[in-house]
């Protein structure tokens, strides 16, 4: 039988969905994200990836908690990379680690760009098609820095 997410054990829907990123140490989490976090459905309800990591390879995650990461990647799911923290700590945390403000342009973790390859697409006449081979990115994000919808700090 082929794994789908619906026929799954925890560990295996965790395996599913995320990939190992051999310099860090990290599991990428592959699927849908929102505010930068993995997030699936399970039993119904929307999950948190690191969240649901934390329960699947750890434990209980206690009223109050929050499952803070020791790699600063939002993405990760690795249980190790992964420690428990009240509120306050999370917010010290996120504030050391520089992540207080919004990361705009090549600052942003998973930018592939940076401003000056930005500016040339904005500038540039090539086709779109062109352009998303030229950079290594989709043609839905050069249509968003033509039209400034993103990179919008430039």
């Amino acid at each position: 039988m082929r794994l789908t997410a619906k026929n799954t054990t925890p560990k295996e829907r965790i395996d599913l969905g995320s990939i190992p990123e051999p310099m860090s140490g990290c599991w990428l989490w592959e699927g849908r994200t929102v505010k930068g976090y993995g997030v699936f459905g399970w039993d119904g309800s929307p999950t948190y990836a690191h969240r649901f990591s934390w329960t699947t390879y750890v434990g209980e995650i206690p009223d109050g908690l929050c499952v803070l990461h020791r790699c600063d990647n939002t993405f990760c799911v690795n249980p190790e990379h992964l420690f428990l923290g009240d509120r306050p700590a999370n917010n010290k945390d996120r504030h050391e680690k520089g992540r207080f403000a919004r990361q705009q342009g090549s600052q942003h973790g998973r930018s592939k760009l940076t401003e000056d390859e930005a500016r040339q697409i904005q500038k540039s006449t090539l086709p779109g098609s062109e352009l998303m081979e030229l950079y290594g990115i989709s043609k839905a994000q050069v249509s968003a820095i033509r039209t400034r919808r993103g990179w919008k700090h430039l």
